[in-house]
């Protein structure tokens, strides 16, 4: 069985830019870990004040390289990096391609979509392992658009698992030698991808071209059906909601969704079961968030972490799903325990696993978390999520419960007849 998954670019991208000279550079992704998130462990809470000092000079020393590689690509369309193996010291010029954007974009180019040239360096990120640097331009024909961003270790083994890519290395043709064309080979995506944002709506497409450039998984080459797939939220409208988030495909939308972000606040409450929370990525701000420990590549990294449990809630649906056909073979899918099976309640157990093993870090950190969230945030609010966790385990506890009851007096009044 497949599901929806609802998401936000920033899960899996940090960025900012506005390369103007003298800008005022900051981190986009400042808001403070989620009890429980998928990545934010407890190393942080050990920080003693010298470790903290020193992760603050690592970080304007990144921050301060990173806006002068800004100010290349804004002058030059350019960048100097280090030469791979080359002695120390030794840099190389890498230039910009010029990449075709689909976009519609009514107050710049009209009513109808037009093709736009992007200029695009991606090289492999200096400050994490198994990350990746892009430079970018929203708008070619203004250098201030420019900025950088920063893609997450392990988001392309994700992407691979999503679109299928990954299990058809494992086919059995494969596995016998048979050599095939990858372009001919049909996809089995493991998901139906939508983005809901806060973000103005060029920078979430493009944003999304730079996690999904060949269209894998949104349709690129489709701006109208992009405008559909990539929902932009305007701050001050209300929370984001899983009706709004994949245009209101079906009332059964909320039992087959999983939501990757990095902020649960921002989500309805009904849609609170259904959050993959993960640690904010934050390349910036190593003292004050989950710092960039977990940010690896593979199994043990955060992207890694979001794989493992999404593929754990696919195969526990799928097993749900059959007992429910069979219930429904049988003509008594409504008895107790035999509802359809919901992506949230499966997921819900998972989280509240991970909230209890970091809500004491959290607490500890309470300080740096109200800091990294910025002006009128507060714990309590963070620590909500964690209660609502617990809560929906709970009633997830009790369903699978009645199930096991109302299994049982079936085969007792089988026995008895």
């Amino acid at each position: 069985a497949g599901a929806d998954a609802g998401a936000d670019a920033g899960a899996a991208t940090s960025g900012w830019g506005g390369g103007g000279r003298g800008g005022d550079f900051g981190n986009r992704s400042s808001n403070p870990c989620v009890p429980g998130a998928v990545g934010g462990d407890a190393r942080a809470a050990s920080r003693d004040a010298k470790e903290l000092a020193a992760r603050r000079d690592e970080d304007r020393r990144r921050l301060r390289r990173d806006a002068e590689l800004l100010t290349q690509f804004r002058d030059g369309d350019c960048v100097k990096m280090p030469v791979p193996g080359g002695a120390a010291g030794a840099t190389q010029t890498v230039r910009a391609k010029m990449e075709p954007v689909l976009v519609l974009d009514e107050e710049r180019y009209g009513a109808a979509p037009v093709t736009i040239a992007r200029p695009v360096i991606r090289v492999k990120s200096p400050h994490v392992r198994g990350g990746e640097m892009v430079f970018t331009r929203i708008d070619p024909k203004n250098v201030d658009t420019s900025m950088i961003v920063h893609v997450r270790p392990g988001w392309n083994d994700l992407h691979a698992y999503l679109t299928g890519e990954a299990s058809q290395a494992q086919a059995p043709n494969a596995v016998r030698g048979v050599k095939e064309n990858p372009a001919t080979r049909p996809r089995r995506p493991k998901c139906k991808v939508f983005v809901c944002t806060m973000s103005e709506r060029q920078y979430a497409h493009e944003m999304w071209r730079l996690l999904d450039p060949r269209g894998a998984l949104l349709p690129l080459n489709d701006v109208h059906a992009l405008h559909k797939r990539i929902v932009c939220v305007e701050h001050g409208r209300g929370e984001k909601t899983l009706a709004h988030a994949t245009r209101g495909l079906g009332t059964r939308v909320p039992e087959l969704s999983v939501i990757v972000d990095d902020r649960t606040n921002v989500w309805e409450r009904r849609s609170q079961k259904n959050i993959l929370a993960i640690a904010p990525f934050m390349p910036y701000n190593t003292d004050t968030g989950p710092g960039l420990q977990s940010e690896v590549a593979g199994k043990g990294g955060v992207m890694g972490m979001v794989q493992s449990m999404l593929n754990e809630v696919r195969f526990k649906f799928s097993q749900q799903w059959t007992r429910w056909a069979q219930r429904c073979d049988r003509g008594d899918p409504l008895r107790p325990g035999g509802e359809r099976p919901d992506a949230g309640e499966i997921l819900a157990p998972l989280m509240a696993s991970w909230a209890e093993d970091n809500t004491a870090t959290i607490v500890r950190q309470g300080g740096a978390a109200r800091a990294a969230a910025g002006a009128g945030s507060s714990l309590n609010a963070v620590l909500k999520s964690l209660g609502r966790s617990k809560t929906n385990a709970e009633e997830a506890q009790r369903r699978r419960d009645a199930e096991a009851k109302a299994k049982a007096e079936e085969e007792e009044r089988a026995k008895a007849e």
